[in-house]
């Protein structure tokens, strides 16, 4: 009875110093995604890539894609964009080689920000946007945990390509739950942190998502 009662007195700081640790692998991936975007922009005239193919490595229909490829382009294996650690749904949908989608196999475990990424109405859909029109690259997302409640097995869900601080009705649209709330997110001038879920609400003159500020 007494390892029992020791047993669950330890098991949350256990539990927490994990989720540490997952978090700071997941920082890790972020930092790989930051260094895509950066050859991406560098070879696209600091334009960002558009939210339903940002992670892709090609993009084969033309007529609903104004860009013909993703990051996806920079790294080996699209499966990066699929492996936050914390992430239940990244360890079991993993990409095909091309990064093409699927109502059976993807979940994306990063989102790319709706602000950044152009209108997420598909297709048609605008342009992105490009990085000289953001005004604080320090304080502003570019990707992030991406949203991991409420999958249906079956179904591509919208949510796994972007992220945004909260929809119409008010529910927020990246990753709000990871990381003991406290998700991570790759910033516009390229540096990784997590942030509270709190903080990244909009309120008064705080805002992390809009360009230009």
């Amino acid at each position: 009875a007494i390892i029992a009662i020791l047993a669950a007195m330890l098991f949350p700081s256990l539990e927490k110093a994990k989720e540490t640790s997952r978090s700071a692998s997941c920082q890790n991936n972020l930092k790989q995604i930051g260094l895509c975007m950066q050859m991406y922009q560098d070879d696209n005239d600091d334009w960002y890539p558009t939210i339903h193919g940002w992670f892709r490595k090609e993009i084969v229909s033309s007529t609903n894609y104004y860009m013909a490829y993703g990051l996806g382009e920079y790294v080996s294996s699209v499966n990066l964009f699929y492996q936050c650690p914390s992430s239940q749904f990244g360890k079991i949908y993993l990409s095909d080689p091309a990064g093409n989608a699927s109502k059976t196999s993807k979940l994306l475990t990063y989102g790319l920000s709706v602000k950044v990424g152009g209108n997420y109405t598909w297709p048609p859909r605008s342009p992105s946007h490009n990085l000289r029109e953001v005004t604080q690259p320090s304080s502003t997302v570019s990707i992030g945990d991406a949203r991991q409640e409420a999958f249906v097995a079956n179904e591509l869900n919208v949510d796994r390509f972007l992220i945004q601080s909260k929809d119409t009705s008010g529910l927020r649209r990246f990753g709000e739950y990871m990381h003991n709330r406290h998700p991570n997110f790759l910033w516009a001038d390229g540096h990784i942190a997590g942030m509270a879920t709190l903080d990244m609400d909009i309120m008064g003159s705080r805002d992390y998502w809009t360009l230009k500020k």
